[in-house]
């Protein structure tokens, strides 16, 4: 099926979870298959929803029952959302730009910078805040569609943020992983939009069983993968796992529970940039961070002990 028209049904689909009401959407005939998956595979239950699908020839057209029951919903009540989007984009501004931990982010207002010559334009990061679950995946899908339909320089990149979802990171991490994830991919729409999960107290032992775990999508690379790009690019720092992972972890810590959504066009143009480089070093970036990480770490502490010399 049309990975761009399914993506727009799905934002409709969890627009209605979003309001809280029951609909029954009948579908183009080019997402005929793309119905009876995402009941199937989706796991509506964490937001106490559920989804019916049905393909043609079963019945005289593609469709998409939805029945939400919000007041049963564990995150339903508003959270405290005033400063939420004003301190994300400092993180931005601060930590991606100022930090460079993004080479490809300057600030809020330019992102997607250095790829004129790979044909993307730069443009301004989208914050936008949701009050609970239901919310995020909806606003999630309602981006996503955008990002389709709306020029890179209207809006290079965009983060969801879920304040509720800050003291629940399992919770969050499965609204990730078995909602949004899956959802994408059974949409078939990783070829349009790329995500990155972030969260306050992000840790890597909470998403994979052992320090050799394969890569799961929109988390941090495995400590052990990242341990080898250090080898490599930092031979003399002479880390060790725990201290290697825990910078790892931080550079997944921001103020709130935060989904990133990336254009996969700007992902693409960055490999190609990357690749022709006259000295390629593919993946540098994860242990350039950490290393960043460390190092500013290190100079925090000493300016606090000089401090703390003066003061006596």
């Amino acid at each position: 099926f049309n990975a761009r028209t399914a993506l727009q049904v799905t934002s409709r689909v969890f627009a209605a979870a979003r309001l809280g009401i029951d609909v029954d959407l009948w579908l183009p005939c080019d997402v005929n298959a793309f119905s009876s998956q995402l009941a199937s595979r989706v796991d509506t239950s964490l937001l106490n929803v559920s989804l019916e699908g049905a393909s043609w020839p079963y019945v005289p057209a593609p469709r998409v029952a939805i029945s939400s029951d919000q007041n049963k919903h564990q995150l339903q009540m508003n959270a405290e959302i005033d400063g939420a989007q004003e301190a994300t984009y400092a993180w931005v501004d601060d930590v991606l730009g100022a930090k460079q931990l993004c080479p490809y982010t300057e600030s809020r207002m330019r992102a997607a910078i250095g790829l004129l010559s790979e044909g993307v334009k730069p443009g301004p990061v989208r914050v936008r805040v949701a009050t609970n679950a239901t919310d995020l995946v909806a606003i999630v899908f309602e981006e996503a569609a955008n990002l389709e339909t709306q020029p890179e320089t209207q809006v290079a990149t965009v983060l969801v943020c879920a304040p509720s979802l800050d003291e629940s990171p399992l919770f969050f991490y499965a609204i990730c992983d078995n909602i949004i994830e899956t959802t994408i991919s059974v949409l078939g729409a990783t070829s349009i939009v790329g995500r990155a999960w972030f969260h306050p107290n992000y840790t890597t032992s909470h998403v994979y069983n052992n320090k050799n775990s394969f890569l799961r999508p929109g988390h941090a690379l495995p400590p052990a993968q990242i341990a080898q790009y250090m080898q490599r690019y930092y031979p003399d720092a002479n880390l060790d796992i725990e201290t290697i992972s825990s910078a790892n972890d931080k550079v997944r810590h921001t103020p709130h529970a935060t989904v990133n959504l990336l254009r996969r066009s700007q992902l693409l143009a960055a490999q190609r940039l990357e690749a022709r480089a006259p000295k390629a070093k593919p993946n540098l970036i994860y242990a350039r961070n950490v290393f960043r990480l460390l190092e500013q770490q290190d100079e925090r502490e000493t300016t606090t002990e000089e401090d703390a010399n003066i003061n006596e």
